[in-house]
């Protein structure tokens, strides 16, 4: 029989100011970034190492930690949301802000994937920076899909196609609405 010995390896970590507000602490992570957790997670979170990961596609840092994985027979990554709401396995977990390092447990929530994409910012290289609102020509064209089913009109001011868009999504979308902030 083989016996392997094992230490427990100290986590060394930034030394981070902590808030004044008694139910939040701060989480350090790497990259100068830190994670805002509820003061009952923060001891529980803290035993590991957590590092903050640039998402291009959101545009956002994720706070995550390296994992062992007996699949690959290498290292995976669990995200902190993931631990904090139980979710593994392709489950999402989405943020109620956007804010992707603010893991307070009210503003984590189960979703699944088209739920999760309610909740996405208005595309990089949309020009009137409006959500699912384009232009053709002297007109406004505004596109919402749920469940494979699309709905489109076009309209004459940027206002109206605005507020067409906004009562569709209240309807369609539901608490998954990103609301502007």
């Amino acid at each position: 029989m083989v016996v392997y010995a094992t230490r427990k390896l100290r986590v060394v970590r930034r030394r981070i100011r902590q808030p004044l507000d008694a139910t939040i602490r701060y989480i350090p992570l790497t990259q100068g970034q830190k994670a805002t957790v509820d003061v009952e997670d923060y001891e529980f979170l803290m035993q590991w190492n957590w590092q903050a990961k640039w998402d291009e596609g959101t545009r956002s840092y994720y706070a995550r930690r390296a994992v062992r994985s007996f699949e690959s027979f290498g290292v995976a990554h669990v995200g902190m949301h993931n631990v904090l709401k139980g979710c593994y396995g392709g489950i999402i977990v989405d943020h109620r802000d956007g804010d992707t390092l603010n893991m307070r447990k009210a503003n984590l929530r189960r979703a699944d994937h088209q739920q999760n994409a309610f909740n996405h910012p208005v595309r990089r290289d949309n020009r009137l920076g409006k959500k699912g609102i384009r232009q053709q020509g002297n007109r406004f064209e505004v596109r919402i899909c749920v469940n494979g089913k699309r709905q489109s009109r076009m309209f004459a001011t940027v206002e109206e196609a605005e507020t067409w868009r906004t009562q569709r999504e209240e309807a369609m979308h539901g608490e998954f609405r990103r609301v502007a902030a």
